[in-house]
């Protein structure tokens, strides 16, 4: 796993490398906010050239930067990054698993180039040509080594996805009609990971701003039949979203049909 730190470096060039640090130089911040910890968070900034430009973008961009002082220099580069996948996709890679995955409306790539670093085989869909390019340079920073299949489509318009999968996961992206039919993308054991937003966010913020975008109080595990559901829990997060998140995983053997009693047959006609 690539680890987390918390430590930026802004220079126009890294060397000699910092310890413990991220570099991304202050004049591509912006044009790589998937790189950044979510909005609201805590993140230091090495103090060096381009740590004045760098604080300001990153309180526009509504982080909250520190001045870090004291940055003690390294002999190696030190990989690692700033930012985190879905806290679902977190606790579920803690276990080691591997498979193959696929991301539905996987934005910026963080959940997929997370999954892929750990040797998941990944695919990650998304219908916006520029969210997949952003994606891809996370890969080519992150997981290098690794091959992520990339696939242009709009899955509102187009539900077909080829293959099975040992994980699915979606995050902040509601089709309730994919959304039923999701089990069949995975293969007897694997596991569905979904999180979006609820009627009590929009009533707060006014966002999604279409209706039909957002979940009713308790709806999430019934779009999911057929699955089992592991883990369930609605409420207002840290950054202040109210969403209902899922863990559901498909049954290993298909339910036998119920027992009926011969004196509860229906005659035959």
């Amino acid at each position: 796993m690539i680890p987390l730190r918390d430590l930026l470096d802004p220079r126009p060039r890294p060397e000699p490398p910092f310890r413990g640090a991220v570099w991304i130089p202050a004049t591509e911040i912006e044009t790589r906010i998937q790189e950044l910890p979510k909005p609201g968070e805590s993140v230091g900034v090495a103090q060096a050239e381009g740590a004045s430009s760098a604080i300001e973008i990153l309180v526009r961009l509504g982080r909250e930067p520190r001045l870090v002082e004291l940055v003690e220099f390294a002999q190696d580069a030190d990989r690692g990054r700033l930012w985190r996948p879905n806290p679902l996709t977190e606790t579920f890679a803690a276990a080691g698993e591997t498979g193959r995955a696929l991301d539905i409306a996987c934005g910026g790539g963080r959940d997929a180039v997370f999954l892929a670093s750990l040797g998941w085989e990944v695919v990650g869909i998304d219908w916006l040509p520029d969210a997949l390019q952003r994606a891809e340079a996370l890969r080519q920073r992150y997981a290098p080594e690794r091959r992520i299949h990339w696939l242009l489509q709009d899955v509102e318009k187009d539900h077909r996805i080829a293959g099975v999968f040992d994980l699915v996961t979606s995050f902040f992206f509601l089709d309730r009609e994919l959304f039923a039919t999701i089990g069949n993308l995975l293969r007897p054991g694997g596991s569905v990971l979904l999180e979006t937003f609820t009627v009590w966010h929009r009533e707060k913020h006014g966002r999604p701003n279409r209706e039909r975008l957002v979940l009713e109080l308790g709806e999430l595990p019934t779009l999911v039949s057929g699955l089992e559901v592991v883990d369930f829990d609605e409420g207002w997060r840290s950054d202040d979203r109210h969403t209902a998140r899922l863990w559901a995983r498909k049954p290993q053997r298909p339910r036998p049909p119920p027992h009926v009693s011969p004196m509860f047959r229906p005659e035959q006609g």
